[in-house]
């Protein structure tokens, strides 16, 4: 198979959460898809006769470089209002948010990812360290489409 060079991509795009741009990221924003499988046997093999997928789902993950009280809300995933210069933190559940990520796509276009349905994941750390950028590590989980079965978003170049 031949390469084409224009299909390599190189760089960093944008992140938005909820409709707000969060900044400068560390380390790039990573897309993580997971397919769980059954596998089936029979009594006459001794190998798997058919895998079947039970669980589908989408992740998408960064640090952010920016440790504003906005972004720092965001990997609280907290619903709560943001004051000027003050995040009260609660016990609130996450709320759900739209991602849209906006990179460099092939032959010099822009690829846009979008999720309208995520949910922010897993415990934040933000350490204050001499001589370190203190940043906010993030993770959503992408929710399917109830409207439109089996569909998380789209990725789309232009």
């Amino acid at each position: 198979m031949a390469v084409a060079s224009a299909n390599i991509l190189v760089g960093a795009g944008t992140l938005s959460v909820g409709g707000t741009d969060v900044g400068g990221t560390m380390n790039g924003v990573t897309l993580r898809h997971e397919v769980d499988w059954l596998d089936i046997s029979v009594d006459q093999y001794k190998l798997k006769v058919k895998k079947v997928s039970t669980d589908i789902r989408l992740f998408v993950s960064t640090t952010l470089a920016e440790s504003s009280l906005a972004n720092l809300k965001t990997a609280l995933f907290e619903g709560t209002a943001l004051a000027v210069s003050t995040l009260s933190i609660n016990q609130t559940a996450g709320a759900e948010t739209q991602l849209i990520f906006v990179g460099t796509g092939p032959n010099s276009s822009t690829r846009t990812a979008t999720f309208p349905r995520c949910i922010g994941l897993g415990s934040v750390s933000m350490p204050f360290k001499k001589g370190e950028v203190n940043v906010v590590d993030v993770e959503f989980e992408v929710l399917g489409d109830t409207t439109n079965y089996a569909a998380f978003g789209a990725i789309v170049d232009a």
